[in-house]
């Protein structure tokens, strides 16, 4: 078992409900490092959202398709996903805790942002090892 593969909880604390909590409903989102979807089935169900990913892992991107209308499998900094999704544009982008595992974040921040919608959000969490849980 993945120790990504996580139940979602939402707890007000949580990074990932505070991401949550910010998206719109029947949004057209970017989920960048699902995993098995566990955000990915709450846009999916309880929002309505469209969801596309891009998931380095093939056997969590297995699972995490069944509430993703498109999923690329690769790293997100070989930069395939451009070519799949170049005549997107999305409400929200989103990257929960996947930043940190990049060699250059800041470069595809700034390749994502031209996916984003004039008035889209890229919704980041990062980890903090100050955190009595880590």
């Amino acid at each position: 078992m993945s120790k990504y593969n996580i139940e979602l909880v939402m707890n007000p604390n949580c990074s990932h409900t505070k991401i949550l909590e910010r998206i719109v409903a029947n949004s057209i989102v970017l989920e960048f490092g699902p995993a098995h979807g566990v955000m990915s089935r709450y846009m999916k169900e309880q929002l309505g959202c469209q969801i596309y990913a891009v998931e380095l892992d093939a056997e969590a991107s297995e699972e995490a398709s069944q509430y993703c209308k498109k999923i690329v499998v690769d790293s997100i900094e070989t930069y395939s996903w451009q070519n799949e999704f170049i005549n997107l544009q999305f409400d929200y982008i989103i990257f929960a805790d996947v930043l940190e595992h990049l060699y250059d974040p800041w470069k595809v921040l700034r390749e994502v942002k031209t996916f984003l919608k004039p008035d889209g959000h890229i919704l980041i969490s990062l980890p903090n090892i100050a955190n009595n849980a880590i």
